[in-house]
């Protein structure tokens, strides 16, 4: 499954002015990744728009040994025949720990902000099934071939 934009972060993009820290500037702002438990299904308890600090998002991240929010490093954005690409770096693995997490569903794609009440939300992923560090490092890596996500 590819990375799904958040409808509320697309319209932000385009008024700048439907959602606070909007638009985003992937240039220059700070991107960051964190990790939900398979109990938020972003596409129904998180919405199409929603801040990360919020009561079910919050209450949902994982937690354990080893995880900690990731910042994105490497991001761009590129525009070749018609198709807009973002992109960026593999985050770092999460490192193996039996006291890690199992339970991660949902990676959260979000800008940062002085607040996570203020943070807009970009797009998650589902993985399908639940992942951890538990057993194993956990590695996310983009597609090489389209990015984080595109729009043509």
């Amino acid at each position: 499954m590819p990375w799904v934009a958040f409808h509320k972060w697309k319209q932000a993009q385009l008024d700048g002015q439907s959602q606070p820290n909007a638009p985003v500037d992937f240039n220059n702002d700070s991107i960051a990744l964190l990790l939900l438990k398979s109990t938020a299904d972003p596409a129904t308890n998180v919405g199409t728009w929603e801040d990360v600090a919020d009561a079910v998002a919050s209450s949902a991240e994982v937690t354990g040994t080893n995880y900690a929010r990731k910042d994105l490093t490497g991001v761009t954005v590129t525009l070749s025949g018609g198709t807009v690409t973002v992109d960026a770096s593999d985050p770092t693995a999460y490192a193996q720990d039996a006291s890690g997490f199992d339970n991660a569903r949902y990676a959260i794609l979000y800008k940062k902000a002085t607040a996570d009440a203020s943070a807009p939300v970009i797009a998650y992923y589902d993985f399908g099934s639940n992942k951890g560090n538990t057993t194993g490092s956990l590695t996310l890596q983009f597609s090489s071939t389209s990015g984080i996500f595109t729009f043509s």
